[in-house]
């Protein structure tokens, strides 16, 4: 009795064990020294929208961002760290134009990647859209947004990202007329 007590306790924690280290993140990750590690992964929530540790305020101009097309598109590296569902590189995105990490709305993965991983450590490009209309105005240049990646894991792996737009691309434009 106590070895078959012993045998299913074991199966619950090794089953528990292996769903809790299953990861999947975006490059390159707000606060996250490259090269990312397994360990890197975070858990976004509400109380820590880009995973517990992560400083939005301390890392958003230090952390390398990235720019955002005319049309609001942008493309991002995505790695996986474990197999299966747990290390899916298929994500949802969502963005606080504030860069504040408080005011997040839904965007638009436009291109995703597989929703099951067969290998360990595999990267691919994913290409995401901003809502239109978005004016990024975080950060000391003010042109900078964050985007909140989350995996398709029941446990919702990910991470942040910065992106930066041009701001001749968010509304201020320079005109030059030379005269001759």
């Amino acid at each position: 009795m106590h070895f078959t007590s012993f045998v299913a306790t074991s199966i619950v924690i090794a089953g528990l064990s292996a769903s809790a280290y299953g990861h999947a993140a975006a490059h390159p990750a707000l606060g996250i020294k490259e090269p990312m590690q397994r360990r890197d992964v975070r858990r976004p929530n509400t109380q820590n929208p880009c995973g517990a540790g992560v400083n939005i305020a301390q890392n958003l101009d230090t952390t390398p961002a990235i720019p955002v097309n005319a049309d609001g598109s942008f493309s991002v590296v995505v790695e996986n760290y474990n197999a299966g569902l747990d290390g899916s590189r298929q994500f949802t995105m969502s963005v606080d134009a504030t860069a504040s990490g408080s005011n997040f709305v839904p965007g638009t993965v436009t291109k995703n990647g597989v929703r099951v991983s067969i290998s360990l450590q595999a990267k691919e490009t994913i290409q995401a859209q901003l809502p239109a209309g978005t004016t990024c105005t975080g950060g000391s240049t003010g042109n900078k947004c964050i985007a909140q990646f989350l995996n398709a894991a029941s446990q919702k792996f990910g991470n942040c990202v910065v992106v930066r737009r041009s701001h001749l691309m968010q509304g201020s434009y320079f005109v030059l007329i030379c005269f001759a």
